[in-house]
């Protein structure tokens, strides 16, 4: 179990506290013990020294002193003539009174002159000790109980923790009437998380809906733009609206993109993929002749080819743009693509929030590297970012391998 747990530290504390209520209880229980003896040879004293004077033991004070008379066995004699250890030399002094127990029982053993007298309580045991014993397993109990208690409190916890972890893959939640239904903290709790999970689910469903909407709303003018481009007489014309509609088709492209990687929060399914499949993939989208070089093995690695293949592109292309001479390479773990060029003016953290663009740079919307770091995240991989030796050097990984 987990340390830092909170079922560990409870466990903890009432293991603690049992320990230390059956440490109190043998304590308290020596103590009786101890005390009875206490009492139980006070009352022999007295009985000497009234016997000393009356010549006999007088049954009314063995009644005031709640004592009762039982038979002498032989073996209770014996001890009772048996003589003290330590005495002087030649000198056998034998005790006059003896506290013996003899299974549950407490016996006071007196020799006076008429001879070998027993005494006992008259009360059982279990009548004498009947309070203590009951008070301390109901303390028991007590504990028991609060212990269950509180373990069946915390116990929707677990099962909390488990739609958080669902809802932080992307999957739908129905509140749990068993976490909901009730008044306590953790009831509270498990209500603000699936209010939250619900409204959180509308916003993410309202704003893909506008989206789409907004997407297939405006692809149908800027496709008629395009044509009217193309039919446009005046060069100086076409050219402006090939580079006005030329970007809104490319604003769009990437929008999709945005919303097709956004649209379920799901992990997608990886499978074993070359990584050489991936750069013609990257190549193809982007209309390149020229290869793209490649350092490293041809291996395979797990990924979702789709999305990977839009990781690849982007970085290709924005290599392309801001640099020159891309060119991919394996190191370790991860795959780097690397171009010359001057070092980003803002740190990678900067480019990863949509449309950051810098002022003095006009292609693009600042969305590439933000759709790259969607994708990474969602596969358990990184985007890092480095300039040596005058080139630019973006890498991602941890990467795993399918063999």
């Amino acid at each position: 179990m987990n340390r830092h747990s909170i079922f560990f530290k409870l466990n903890l504390l009432f293991a603690l506290a049992l320990a230390a209520t059956l440490g109190a209880g043998f304590v308290a229980w020596q103590h009786l013990q101890k005390q009875e003896r206490m009492e139980l040879r006070l009352k022999g004293r007295l009985l000497l020294q009234h016997t000393r004077k009356k010549g006999r033991i007088d049954p009314a004070l063995l009644e005031e002193l709640g004592l009762r008379s039982v038979p002498v066995t032989q073996s209770l004699a014996k001890r009772l003539r048996r003589p003290l250890k330590g005495g002087k030399p030649g000198y056998r002094h034998r005790p006059r009174l003896l506290l013996l127990r003899q299974g549950s029982e407490l016996h006071l053993l007196l020799r006076t002159r008429e001879g070998v007298s027993a005494f006992v309580s008259p009360a059982a045991p279990w009548q004498r000790y009947a309070l203590p014993v009951t008070l301390f397993t109901g303390f028991l109990l007590l504990l028991a109980f609060i212990y269950l208690q509180l373990r069946r409190s915390l116990k929707p916890l677990e099962r909390l923790e488990a739609d958080i972890r669902r809802y932080g893959e992307g999957k739908v939640l129905r509140p749990r009437p068993e976490l909901t239904n009730g008044n306590d903290e953790i009831a509270r709790l498990a209500r603000a998380f699936y209010e939250a999970e619900e409204k959180l689910r509308r916003l993410a469903d309202s704003r893909r809906l506008f989206l789409r909407n907004i997407l297939h709303e405006l692809n149908t003018p800027v496709t008629k733009g395009k044509l009217l481009a193309e039919i446009s007489e005046e060069p100086r014309t076409r050219e402006m609206l090939h580079s006005i509609f030329g970007r809104l088709s490319l604003l769009l492209e990437e929008l999709a993109q945005v919303e097709r990687i956004t649209a379920s929060g799901e992990r997608p399914e990886r499978r074993p993929v070359r990584i050489v499949d991936l750069i013609d993939q990257a190549k193809d989208r982007l209309y390149l002749e020229e290869p793209i070089p490649y350092e490293g093995p041809d291996r395979a690695i797990l990924a979702d080819f789709a999305s990977m293949a839009i990781v690849f592109k982007n970085l290709i292309d924005n290599g392309n743009k801001y640099g020159k001479g891309i060119h991919l390479r394996f190191r370790e773990d991860r795959l780097e693509f690397v171009s010359e060029g001057e070092p980003l003016a803002h740190g990678l953290a900067w480019y990863l929030k949509p449309f950051s663009r810098e002022e003095n740079r006009t292609e693009g919307f600042g969305l590439g590297l933000y759709i790259v770091h969607e994708i990474l995240s969602r596969q358990g991989m990184a985007l890092s970012y480095r300039h040596e030796k005058g080139a630019n050097v973006f890498s991602i990984g941890p990467l795993d391998f399918a063999d």
